[in-house]
């Protein structure tokens, strides 16, 4: 019973923040022109590269036993993304040129977090190991951005390549998520604690740039973070 007594968590609730980075990995679907304006088409391979980015979390976390605990966060970060997509588009003349269009976007967004999280966690001596997982929202703001379109004509009359630049507008996007991970809290003071905690994210990558008629392909994001928690 002692040895139970050593190692059980006594009921706590606290507040925490901690700064993370966000690392997300690159995500490629499919990406074509209306069929109107395409009669054959090649390589169109859209490839979207998100920024790494820092951010900042904020935790309401109350454990009740070792088994029994649960938390409501709020995290923000830069997001800001980067599509790449490459296309060959063939005349319905044999003796006509060809035509590859490169298109690269890039659009500037920020990424507002919602989430709640089951949590189990014990306490052993001045360290509180944890494990969470749970469910949430993914609020991804866009504030517009710049497209290049370069076009390059190829076959037997080979033309001259052009590229454009415009500025483009994006939507903002929402989309469910999966979250869980696991840390350390390792109490410095009565009621102050460092948290070293690693979360992993998964949802559909946000697609802002409906022009792009992006696939939603899944991906998936890892958030190292550090910070202090706050017992009430």
């Amino acid at each position: 019973m002692a040895a139970f007594g050593s190692i059980a968590a006594c009921a706590q609730t606290d507040v925490a923040a901690s700064l993370f980075g966000a690392f997300t990995s690159n995500t490629s679907g499919n990406n074509s022109l209306p069929n109107s304006i395409l009669l054959a088409s090649s390589g169109n391979n859209t490839v979207q590269t998100p920024s790494k980015a820092a951010g900042v979390l904020i935790e309401v976390r109350h454990v009740k036993n070792p088994f029994i605990g649960y938390e409501g966060a709020y995290s923000y970060n830069q997001a800001n993304q980067a599509y790449y997509t490459s296309a060959t588009y063939n005349s319905a003349c044999d003796l006509c040129d060809a035509t590859i269009i490169n298109k690269w976007a890039s659009v500037s967004a920020r990424s507002h977090e919602v989430t709640g999280a089951w949590v189990t966690s014990i306490k052993v001596r001045n360290l509180r190991p944890f494990a969470l997982a749970g469910g949430g929202i993914l609020f991804n703001v866009s504030s517009g951005g710049e497209l290049l379109t370069n076009t390059t004509p190829i076959g037997p009359f080979i033309g001259v390549s052009s590229s454009v630049l415009s500025p483009i507008s994006a939507n903002t996007t929402i989309e469910p998520l999966l979250v869980c991970g696991g840390g350390i809290d390792w109490n410095l003071f009565q009621r102050v604690s460092l948290r070293f905690q690693l979360r992993d994210k998964f949802y559909r990558a946000p697609d802002p740039a409906k022009f792009f008629n992006y696939s939603r392909a899944f991906t998936h994001s890892e958030e190292p973070m550090i910070g202090i928690s706050f017992r009430i």
